[in-house]
């Protein structure tokens, strides 16, 4: 073919116009591209957030609740933080987040072109989203402003507005506030947090090694965490430490030493479990003052009145006691029961899991029986394969087979494993031993309790407990449940009457007594032995808790002086304008009678009961403080007087079982009819302690489950801990007290010569006159109409 010269330049300019065209549209598409990228960010930077109170931005922070000591009780948070200024953070920390996060953050304007540009290859090679290219700014930015959905749009307003931040704040500000920001997994936002949450210590402690596991974390904390996959962890550490040492910022022998260290790790413990009554009151009277905000983001600090030994022993106390009591009424039987193939499954993985000492006495598990044999039985707790041995289910041999705890209850002469258990039946087991591993057989109680400890001298709460199990039910009985007392009220009585001039030798006719009223029903009050007594002291009568004298008592000086007295020591409660009130059957709290014994333990004077001393803000500023509130209610005389009877049921009369603790204590138990509600109230110079044990839906705890029997052992336990935090001194006698030997069939002076005992007296009550060598009964039944001798 022959060349033409005319078609070849034809081509060309037909090459060159479209060449030309096609740079026309691109040069279009670029604009429109342009002004469309320019219109999209317009519009997005228009529908920002205000960022300008970054400036005194603080993340929020954790609440933390302390003891009288300032031991940690509890927190509360939404996000587990405290927040740390830069300086506090070590450089090797800083060093190595900035290595592995965004090396160029000191000279970058919020953006990293040459990041983003390597993200953007990286994106469409594998189509999407996968790789970000963030800096600290723009990850600080995406925390605070924004979700984690993987948009264009949300990467350009996450671009737009780190550039804003980086023009708003200095860099320092920026990295302070995204080290206490991010999320580092276990629980932990920020490097504070995550340092005590993995390590047990301060940031400012945190080691090279140590630095280069937390700076791993945020990339995907839950993948990345000891306990979930160590080996991961280590590896990401390796990564962090090789970065470092490619910015310069460490050299290779220290790569080699951090790398080559163990790192202890530690689980955090959970202090909200040691008082959960006294975080919810405390956490209550936060929120109502200041806020629930406040309360979870506000890094509060809340210092209280409790002592921490004091609340740990009451928690235990409570618990030990109501296992006691359910116990004593009858094993209630297995929980439930699996199948071959479920029990079968959990057993092969038994073996997988190690004996730790995260199995505590004090708790209850659920446990899987396995096998069966005449004398023990292999359970599966917690993962572990253990033993429980019948020696341990004895007092299962008492079987409870329905509600009725008279009726339903079955005795058998020993529990026999194999009659009564099967493989696949779940039941309840308490930790005997680690190792071996071996177990006891537990039920969780049907019955309630409650604690309150007072100081009587400044009203401070040392310690309350509000029921068996907070997890369980978070009502607190201590405060708010309100219950008859029984004879745990005869104090107040006995107290009104010392306080109108009786005195413990003051004798009252125990005999009984018939009351009709307007419709014809008859009440005939009885002492809960089924005896009366005759001619009695007020001591006496207090001490051997006679429900009749009681009566008597109240009948002759009246309903009203009771209650108002009452009033004085703090109890608030409605109370009843009728005699029934002597025997303690208006309702009250345990906190309301716990106070009223603390006035007489305090020598006459009223405190107003506080748990919070004071609250201090993130920044150290005061917000609130407690003072005592103490005013004098009753003469220092009458409140000895009835401490000294008080003592003497301890040494003589229903509580009985609180002399081994060998204090100067007083106190008196209280049970209601049909062993309803019982009662243990008591106190020393220094402690008013009260515990209520019952039923929340008022039916019978038991037989024979007096105050003596179910509530005194639960106070008795938490003394013996309490008593050693106080000085154990003897109550104070006032100087208008006097001592004189009486004769006591009349309450009068011991004539000269014959024995009498020893009786207390207030200055101006004691016996003037002798009483005459011999009495006649009659004499005393008119007596018991007649005013008494004071």
């Amino acid at each position: 073919m022959r060349f033409n010269p005319f078609s070849s330049a034809l081509s060309k300019l037909l090459r060159h116009k479209i060449l030309i065209r096609l740079l026309v549209v691109a040069g279009v598409l670029g604009v429109v591209g342009v002004v469309a990228v320019a219109g999209a960010v317009w519009k997005l930077s228009h529908d920002l957030p205000d960022i300008s109170h970054l400036k005194s931005y603080s993340p929020s922070s954790v609440t933390r609740i302390y003891d009288i000591n300032n031991d940690l009780l509890g927190e509360y948070y939404n996000e587990r933080r405290e927040y740390v200024p830069l300086e506090r953070i070590p450089a090797h920390l800083i060093h190595a987040v900035l290595a592995v996060e965004d090396s160029r953050f000191y000279s970058h304007i919020g953006v990293d072109v040459v990041r983003i540009g390597g993200a953007v290859v990286a994106n469409f090679v594998q189509g999407g989203f996968s790789q970000g290219g963030s800096t600290i700014t723009q990850q600080l930015a995406r925390t605070l402003f924004l979700s984690r959905e993987k948009t264009l749009s949300r990467k350009l307003k996450e671009a737009i507005l780190s550039i804003r931040m980086e023009q708003l704040l200095t860099k320092d500000r920026i990295l302070e506030l995204y080290l206490n920001e991010i999320y580092l997994g276990n629980g932990a936002y920020g490097v504070e947090a995550a340092a005590q949450a993995y390590f047990g210590k301060g940031v400012d402690q945190i080691t090279l090694p140590e630095a280069a596991f937390l700076a791993g974390l945020p990339k995907a904390p839950s993948r990345y965490t000891p306990y979930a996959d160590p080996k991961a962890a280590k590896q990401r550490q390796g990564v962090v430490l090789r970065r470092m040492v490619d910015e310069g910022a460490i050299p290779w022998a220290d790569y080699q030493a951090a790398y080559a260290a163990d790192l202890s790790f530690r689980r955090p413990q959970s202090a909200a479990r040691s008082a959960p009554y006294v975080l919810e009151e405390v956490r209550q009277h936060l929120a109502a003052r200041y806020g629930n905000g406040a309360v979870y983001n506000g890094g509060l600090s809340v210092y209280t009145a409790i002592d921490g030994a004091m609340q740990e022993a009451a928690e235990l106390a409570v618990k030990h006691g109501l296992r006691e009591l359910d116990k004593r009424q009858g094993w209630r039987g297995v929980i439930g029961t699996l199948g071959p193939a479920k029990v079968s499954r959990l057993r092969s993985k038994a073996p997988r899991a190690r004996i730790h000492t995260d199995l505590v006495p004090e708790n209850i598990y659920e446990a899987v029986v396995l096998e069966v044999f005449p004398d023990q039985v292999t359970v599966l707790v917690e993962g572990r394969e253990g033993t429980l041995f019948a020696t341990d289910m004895q007092w299962a041999r008492r079987r409870l087979n329905g509600p009725d705890i008279k009726n339903d209850v079955v005795v058998h002469p020993t529990f026999d494993p194999q009659h009564q258990l099967a493989p696949g039946d779940m039941i309840h087991v308490g930790l005997k031993t680690i190792s071996p591993l071996t177990f006891r057989l537990e039920q969780v109680p049907v019955a309630q309790a409650a604690l309150v400890a007072l100081d009587p001298a400044t009203g401070e709460v040392r310690a309350m407990v509000g029921g068996y199990d907070f997890g369980i039910s978070q009502f607190n009985r201590a405060v708010s449940a309100k219950r008859q007392p029984g004879s745990a009220f005869k104090p107040v009585v006995y107290a009104a009457a010392f306080d109108r001039g009786y005195g413990p030798a003051s004798i009252m006719m125990d005999t009984p007594l018939v009351f009709r009223d307007a419709t014809g029903v008859v009440w005939k009050p009885e002492n809960y032995e089924m005896d009366f007594s005759g001619p009695i002291s007020l001591r006496n009568a207090l001490v051997h808790s006679r429900n009749v004298a009681t009566i008597k008592l109240v009948q002759e000086m009246g309903v009203r002086p009771v209650q108002q007295f009452a009033r004085r020591v703090g109890i608030n409660s409605e109370l009843a304008s009728n005699l029934s009130l002597s025997l303690g059957s208006s309702s009250v709290s345990v906190m309301e009678l716990t106070r009223a014994y603390a006035v007489f333990a305090s020598g006459g004077q009223r405190a107003e009961p506080y748990l919070i001393r004071r609250v201090v803000d993130r920044d150290g500023t005061l917000l609130e403080g407690a003072e005592p509130q103490v005013k004098r209610v009753v003469s220092e005389e009458t409140a000895y007087l009835i401490t000294n009877v008080m003592e003497d049921v301890i040494r003589d009369g229903t509580g009985r079982k609180a002399r081994a603790l060998k204090a100067h204590i007083g106190g008196k138990t209280g049970t209601t009819n049909n062993f309803t509600d019982a009662w243990f109230v008591g106190a020393s110079p220094n402690l008013a302690v009260g515990v209520w044990v019952g039923m929340d839906n008022h039916t019978p705890l038991g037989i024979r489950e007096t105050g003596a029997r179910a509530a005194l052992p639960i106070w008795v336990e938490f003394m013996r801990t309490a008593l050693q935090q106080v000085p154990d001194t003897p109550f104070n006698i006032p100087k208008g007290i006097v001592y004189a030997r009486i004769d006591p069939r009349t309450g009068l002076l011991a004539q000269d010569g014959e024995g009498g005992v020893v009786e207390v007296f207030a200055r101006r009550n004691k016996p003037k006159r002798a009483a005459r060598s011999e009495v006649a009964f009659e004499e005393f039944v008119e007596m018991d109409k007649a005013p008494r001798q004071r």
